[in-house]
């Protein structure tokens, strides 16, 4: 049975997708929370692998920043102020320039209903 690397090993060595490069740098990922904490903390770690990280701290924030640097990916909390983590990726899912942008949601939420809304 083969084991799954570790997630610093994953996060060092990226894989080509869509003929996108694979060098950490060449990734732009939008973190999206409003826990300074929590933003700090992906942002750093993130960062120390050479990602290219860009933060908003709510939903609309997120989408202007989408719709100006399109990131590659983007790690998303549900709870926010103004637009929550659901309204937001339906407005990303709306959008045809932003619909294919794959969406990590992040949340303490572990109820079945908000796992099916995700």
């Amino acid at each position: 049975a083969s084991t799954v690397p570790p997630v610093s090993e994953r996060l060092s060595a990226p894989v080509s997708y869509n003929n996108k490069p694979a060098h950490p740098s060449d990734y732009r990922v939008l973190v999206v929370d409003d826990e300074p904490a929590i933003l700090r903390l992906m942002q750093y770690v993130l960062d120390r692998h050479g990602y290219t990280v860009y933060v908003a701290t709510d939903g609309d924030e997120a989408l202007h920043l989408m719709r100006t640097f399109r990131p590659d990916v983007v790690v998303l909390d549900i709870m926010m102020p103004r637009r929550d983590g659901y309204a937001v990726t339906q407005a990303i899912r709306a959008d045809p320039l932003l619909s294919r942008t794959p969406v990590i949601m992040l949340s303490a939420k572990a109820q079945e209903t908000d796992i099916e809304q995700g």
